[in-house]
């Protein structure tokens, strides 16, 4: 694991292995509610700087890249909205992405995209709202292929890249402000969601290590105003195992 965002402590949070702080963007502060992210109104949090490069040009990421955390999605999440995203994102997109296009009652339409040299690979997902799902993105440059899970299952792989469509220059520029980062790129999260545990790898994750990865967050014990975490996302694990 090269970064890991817990959100543990009160804010200002840092990476538990870098020690960097993170940058806040927007007109109020993240709420000191702690084991879980939450943004209010219009802003965003810039994790911290990427000094491994991988982010900035995913064809650097000779062992591949892996991004995985816990999302709720509120009802305030404006449609579209980025979720979350890379910095630095002019006219040149690059990076990671995992953004809101539709809501549909209780659900909520979702695509996590990778950018590399203007073409994208792309996987869509459908969430609940409000409910805790464990979300990772595993990119293997070897073979350029985005392979999607949520919780302990895998949605979708893709293989072959695809020219960019317009969708997300779209939402970068209705949210264009926060993604702005003079540093080197990482990742930042917008204030359309809850989240928690956010870490990153520079090896592409596979099926079976996923699922390890998911069962080590279902084995942490933490709370949420007073309820046990762990009981949250174990039901929820049980109504996704229910879903096969």
């Amino acid at each position: 694991m090269l970064h890991h965002w817990s959100f543990n402590e009160p804010y200002p949070y840092k990476d538990h292995i870098t020690g960097q702080e993170v940058k806040f963007v927007g007109d109020t502060e993240p709420l000191n509610t702690t084991d879980y992210l939450s943004l209010t109104g219009a802003s965003c949090l810039i994790l911290g700087s990427f000094k491994d490069g991988c982010l900035s040009n995913m064809t650097a990421c000779n062992s591949g890249f892996s991004l995985a955390f816990w999302l709720q999605v509120k009802p305030s999440a404006t449609s579209p909205q980025v979720l979350v995203g890379t910095t630095r994102n002019g006219t040149d997109i690059h990076g990671v992405f995992v953004y809101q296009t539709q809501a549909i009652r209780t659900e909520r339409r979702l695509f996590a995209e990778v950018y590399v040299n203007g073409f994208s690979w792309k996987v869509p997902l459908t969430v609940s709202l409000e409910m805790w799902v464990f979300i990772a993105l595993s990119w293997n440059n070897r073979v350029g292929s985005l392979s999607v899970y949520m919780n302990r299952n895998r949605i979708n792989s893709t293989r072959g890249g695809y020219e960019s469509d317009p969708e997300l220059r779209r939402l970068l520029k209705l949210r264009g402000r926060f993604p702005r980062h003079d540093g080197p790129a990482t990742l930042y999260l917008e204030s359309g969601g809850l989240y928690d545990e956010v870490m990153t790898w520079n090896s592409a994750l596979d099926y079976s290590e996923m699922k390890r990865l998911f069962q080590s967050q279902l084995s942490k014990q933490t709370y949420m105003c007073g309820i046990p975490v762990l009981v949250r996302k174990s039901i929820l694990y049980i109504l996704a195992s229910d879903a096969i």
